[in-house]
């Protein structure tokens, strides 16, 4: 008999192979664009593009040997390199094979041949790199025949003269110009999603059932202040009163101290003792009606002055900005007021190294370091450098752990100086290195040759600074004052809000909604974005084109002002927040996320909570007190990051239900790598740790999740003051206890944190649809009410006709060569999304926006998950949780017979039904690329390559 193969093994065996099979498809496709097919100057070896995780190449080999863009400008191409930062240098002018070097005196990379297909180079900064990159005037345009065969490109969806009027007033014969507006239409749909995000943590902190489609946001507007909505209290019309009561019942919830950066503020009592307080109402409206409005801006088209009211906030009325203010004019004087106290032990220390600088010099210097963080701006990273340097030489032993940060930032202040003042031509060749490293394990060379050079020189003074945190020393430094005058440090200080633009105090504000990671990836894609329009702009002027917005989009002539006020509002956003002692409703929470035994009433929940928090029968705290599993809830819990993100975006009690689906959970778990596994079974299961399996410690952790429940840890006063690093059983069951809820919180933020990024990239489709559909009619194509039905978009552009509601539209090869959109005119691809439009139902695709744009498969992610058989990667989770949000919408309604089908194959098989996606999101259809995006899971996720089954529909 054959050796048995466990099912886990299998699978992962398939998901090999379909990983191997996608990359090869993937290399071929990449192979048949490089090859020339008119010119063989061009080699078939020179790919201008590449990526591949088995060779750990990591960028394109144009951008490695030093290209940063090819523009085309009439029948003249101009290439540019790498500048300082962002910043595009002129390198070479073609036109037809003929070239001219523009920057003659410090070229970047060497044009060695020029044809009509493509330009090969070779870099000569850093590493020697030889690379071909295309001539944008050759690309495909479309395949009709009266196009010509050389000319600026187009955009994808064919409405580059439509944009282009809207935006600057006027066509242009370059791809400068397009380019520079799909930047801008990328910071709307970067917040399409923040924002969506951001309503739906609000509305879910309601606890409200009934919330699905409909919440308080979707009425408001900034042409009412609070003044005016204030007079709906006293309304007769029920509507209007319904709308304040609405209100009043929202700001009462205690739960919004999860937002306390937006809607608390310190005040101090009349003995002096600082409170945390909820704001006035008035600030409270004008903060959730700005929220409400950008969010309703972003994902609903407007018309009139409406649908510019992002880029005219200068117009808001005074209540609004002056919450803008106050919001934004807190984490700034902060930093601004205690930063020599709350670093003046490491001032101090510099100020030994740096014995010939001026104190308030250092001051200066320290704070652009350590507050505007201008270090993470120079190309390369420090932390690297200082992580490579400091190996090996002793400052990871244990009598540094207490001072390690300490020591650690005032190392990368002395490397970062250190390059700014003395060695920036240094800096620039490490950049240039680095940059035309393809692969990880090069620039890993890279940085630890450098950092051997860095130790050598600097060594003396760091140790000096490792000398100088000793703790009496620490002690007699913290004791001491700094005295330098304000007007002195001013210069070097953030900008207060009186300096700083409604647009990015807005930004501030959203970022109050959000994690950190997301904080992270909407404030450096919007400074990305702005700073890629800067230097646009920049290349125009220096072109001589004409780059004159619109009046309607005159906001971005300021995108030079606006990236300088983001890439300050990143040094400090992250860094700010504004944390409130935990609410009784954190414990209740903390308790429904841990699990409460099903025959609890709310009586006895309620007498529980009052335990934790040690409070008697009358409502009084106890005389005395035994506040360990008060702390160890907080500390354990509600401190977590990982609770604060569940409770944000789930339920805490559907949470703990969803815990007990072990595929799902299983699936999270098989994504921790087995090393990490290892630690926490020996952590949550310390008297069974023989070897076992990686698999089985899985199970056995997987296990113990669903079985999680507060039960187990009430007790935890008894030994949250055990040591941790102590032998003693109350010890061992302190690490138990905090592994296994520490894991449990882990694997559902992972579970749910990508269950939101997935979902976000339908809120961008959704968004993309709703601006598309009057761009396209801005242009002359004829769509229908696209509220009415979402697929109306996708059939104008087909030009696919309805009659009585239903598609009679038979396959013609010619319907196909007329398609408004460049890719839609592949006849394969126009007969696959016809079909699949056929198959679609209309209240099925409305509902599925719906559910999209509220997140709603993951609000009853308890529900819907329940019978999944198994979990392949977190498309088909989502579009599993989807489909049965779906099938349970329609349980008692009559659904077409194509929709039925798709349901009871969802049914038959436990996972998620590929066609039913396909049928659903023919709203995207009219953009071939990003429909097959979205619902071949193979191209969705790289990470989790699936079957490239686009084919199968032939």
């Amino acid at each position: 008999m054959g050796k048995k193969i466990h099912a886990r093994d299998l699978r992962e065996q398939r998901k090999t192979d379909r990983t191997e099979k996608f990359a090869d498809q993937n290399k071929k496709r990449e192979a048949e664009r490089a090859v020339p097919k008119k010119d063989a100057a061009v080699s078939v070896k020179s790919v201008s593009s590449v990526s591949s995780k088995k060779d750990n190449v990591t960028k394109s080999m144009a951008k490695a040997a030093g290209v940063k863009s090819v523009f085309a400008v009439g029948n003249t191409v101009y290439m540019t390199s790498f500048g300082r930062g962002n910043d595009a240098v002129l390198e070479q002018k073609i036109v037809d094979t003929s070239h001219e070097p523009l920057n003659i005196d410090d070229p970047a990379y060497q044009l060695n041949v020029v044809t009509m297909n493509g330009y090969s180079v070779t870099g000569h900064r850093g590493e020697t790199v030889s690379a071909v990159t295309d001539n944008p005037l050759r690309r495909f345009n479309g395949r009709k025949k009266d196009e010509p065969e050389q000319s600026v490109p187009t955009d994808m969806l064919c409405l580059k003269p439509t944009l282009e009027k809207k935006f600057f007033g006027k066509e242009f014969d370059d791809n400068i110009h397009i380019q520079l507006i799909y930047n801008i239409l990328d910071i709307e749909k970067i917040l399409a999603v923040y924002s969506t995000n951001a309503i739906y943590a609000l509305n879910n902190m309601s606890a409200d059932e009934n919330i699905e489609n409909s919440d308080f946001f979707m009425k408001r507007t900034t042409d009412e202040t609070f003044d005016d909505f204030e007079k709906k209290k006293e309304s007769t019309n029920s509507r209007e009163k319904a709308d304040f009561d609405a209100f009043e019942k929202f700001i009462g919830n205690y739960r919004l101290a999860y937002f306390a950066d937006a809607f608390y503020v310190n005040k101090k009592n009349p003995k002096g003792k600082a409170k945390n307080v909820l704001r006035e109402d008035k600030e409270l409206y004008s903060v959730l009606t700005l929220i409400g409005k950008l969010r309703h801006w972003c994902v609903h088209s407007e018309e009139g002055r409406a649908e510019f009211w992002l880029y005219k906030l200068d117009e808001l009325k005074d209540d609004f900005k002056n919450v803008l203010d106050v919001v934004y004019n807190r984490p700034v004087e902060e930093i601004n007021n205690r930063f020599i106290e709350n670093n003046k032990v490491n001032i101090q220390i510099l100020g030994s190294v740096y014995k010939n600088t001026d104190i308030a010099e250092l001051v200066r210097s320290y704070y652009e370091f350590l507050i505007t963080k201008k270090y993470k701006n120079m190309g390369f990273s420090i932390k690297k450098l200082r992580e490579s340097m400091l190996e090996g030489k002793g400052y990871a032993d244990k009598e540094y752990d207490s001072v390690r940060n300490k020591l650690y930032q005032m190392t990368d202040f002395i490397l970062y100086t250190g390059y700014i003042n003395e060695d920036s031509d240094r800096a620039d060749d490490l950049v240039n290195t680095l940059r035309s490293s393809l692969k990880e394990d090069d620039k890993t060379t890279v940085y630890c040759k450098e950092a051997d050079y860095l130790w050598k020189k600097y060594r003396e003074s760091i140790r000096e600074v490792a000398d100088a945190l000793d703790g009496d020393n620490i002690k007699k430094l913290s004791k001491s004052n700094i005295e330098i005058q304000e007007d002195k440090l001013r210069k070097c200080f953030i900008s207060y809000a009186d300096s700083v633009s409604e647009f990015t105090k807005l930004i501030y504000l959203l970022t109050r909604f959000l994690s950190g990671k997301e904080i992270n990836d909407l404030v450096t894609t919007l400074i990305n974005k702005f700073d890629n329009i800067r230097s646009f702009l920049e290349i125009m002027d220096e072109l001589g084109l004409d780059r004159t917005f619109t009046a309607e989009y005159s906001f971005f002539e300021g995108s030079t002002k606006y990236l300088a006020e983001l890439v300050e509002l990143n040094s400090f956003v992250k860094s700010c927040s504004f944390d409130i002692n935990a609410k009784r409703t954190m414990y209740r929470d903390a308790l429904d996320i841990l699990g409460i035994e099903s025959d609890k009433t709310e009586e006895d929940i309620e007498k529980m909570i009052d335990n934790i928090l040690q409070i008697d029968a009358n409502g009084d705290k106890k005389l005395k007190k035994n506040n360990g599993l008060r702390n160890f809830i907080a500390s354990n819990v509600i401190d977590s990051n990982r609770f604060k993100y569940l409770v944000r975006y789930g339920n805490p009690k559907k949470i703990r239900e969803t815990a007990k689906c072990k595929p799902a959970v299983r699936f999270v778990l098989n994504e921790i790598p087995d090393a990490q596994i290892e630690r926490y079974y020996e952590a949550c299961c310390p008297k069974n740790t023989a070897l076992c399996s990686a698999n089985k410690r899985r199970e056995k952790l997987a296990d113990m999740i669903a079985e999680i429940k507060f039960e187990n840890f009430s007790d935890a006063g008894n030994y949250q003051k055990a040591n941790v690093t102590s032998r003693t059983s109350e010890a061992e069951i302190k690490r138990k206890n905090q592994a296994i809820i520490r894991l449990y919180l882990t694997v559902m933020y992972i579970m749910l944190k990508n269950l939101v990024n997935v979902n976000a990239r339908y809120v961008i489709a959704f968004h993309c649809v709703e601006r598309d559909t009057k761009l396209y009619a801005e242009s002359g194509l004829e769509v229908g009410n696209i509220e009415k039905n979402k697929t109306n978009l996708t059939m104008a552009v087909m030009g696919v006709k309805l009659e009585n509601g239903i598609i009679k539209t038979e396959f013609d090869k010619s319907f196909a060569e007329n398609a408004a959109n460049r890719y839609l005119r592949n006849a394969r691809w126009y007969k696959l999304i016809l079909d699949n439009l056929k198959k679609s139902e209309r209240a099925v695709v409305n509902e599925f926006r719906n559910t999209v744009c509220h997140l709603n498969a993951i609000r009853n992610i308890n529900i819907n998950i329940k019978e999944i058989k198994e979990v392949e990667n977190y498309f088909a989770l989502y579009h599993y949780l989807i489909q049965k949000h779906l099938e349970n919408r329609f349980a008692d309604k009559k659904v077409e017979r194509d929709t039925g089908d798709f349901i009871s194959k969802l049914e038959e098989h436990k996972t998620y039904c590929k066609d039913f996606v396909k049928a659903y999101c023919t709203p995207f259809g009219y953009n071939l690329v990003r429909y097959k995006n979205l619902t071949i899971d193979g191209l969705f996720d790289k990470n989790y390559p699936g079957k490239d089954d686009s084919d199968e529909q032939k």
